[in-house]
């Protein structure tokens, strides 16, 4: 008679908290697979961590190139002051508020599906009617305030802010669609930096176009 038919001897399953053996065939799921929309796709797709956005010096920089590209076609002697007032604008307010504005919107627009259609249109129409508004307005109240003439600030937003916004809207919902369908979210405020030079370069002429030049020579009496 043969030998006894035995069955195969299978390898033990490693204890817990160690790793298995190199005849193990146990395989660990590739990071990302599963379900895009299921209960893990939160976990599996976090946001980047927005590191240069958290520094809003890329904003005062983009101020800084904006105004002086604008000062140049004044032909006047470059105003330093003018151009320290609209950078000290992307300091204070443009950098820290633009981070935690990008960060709330990550967070609270469909983050398990942040690049989707239906993500991007509604983070469009968020930044460009909610925020868009208020920090077209701050910005010319802000630049009369630095120049000292805080009594002017109201009519001066009220003169300027509706055409600006209506040039904002021609300008950035195309870029901030590309942005946030995209841009990773720590390249963002990069991204933005880019483009808000041009922008910038358009409200220092529009703030300061026709006031920042000189007042035409007398006409000479005809006799």
């Amino acid at each position: 008679m043969g030998a006894p038919h035995r069955p195969p001897v299978l390898p033990a399953a490693p204890a817990p908290g160690t790793r298995p053996g190199p005849g193990s065939r146990s395989r660990r799921p590739c990071p990302g697979s599963g379900p895009p929309f299921g209960r893990g796709a939160g976990r599996a797709r976090r946001l980047p961590r927005d590191r240069a956005a958290a520094h809003p010096r890329p904003l005062a920089s983009g101020g800084i190139l904006g105004d002086a590209l604008a000062q140049t076609t004044t032909g006047l002697p470059f105003d330093v002051a003018r151009n320290l007032r609209l950078a000290a604008f992307g300091l204070v307010f443009g950098g820290p508020a633009g981070h935690a504005w990008h960060r709330a919107l990550d967070a609270r627009i469909l983050p398990r599906a942040p690049t989707s259609l239906a993500a991007v249109a509604a983070k469009l129409a968020a930044d460009q009617l909610l925020f868009a508004p208020v920090a077209t307005a701050l910005l010319f109240a802000f630049l009369k305030v630095a120049e000292g003439d805080p009594a002017a600030a109201l009519p001066f937003v009220a003169a300027n802010w509706w055409r600006t916004l209506k040039a904002n809207w021609c300008l950035w919902p195309a870029a901030n669609l590309v942005a946030f369908a995209a841009i990773p979210a720590d390249l963002r405020i990069l991204y933005a930096n880019a483009v808000g030079v041009l922008w910038c370069c358009y409200v220092s002429i529009a703030c300061n176009g026709p006031a920042s030049l000189p007042p035409p020579p007398p006409l000479d009496h005809l006799e």
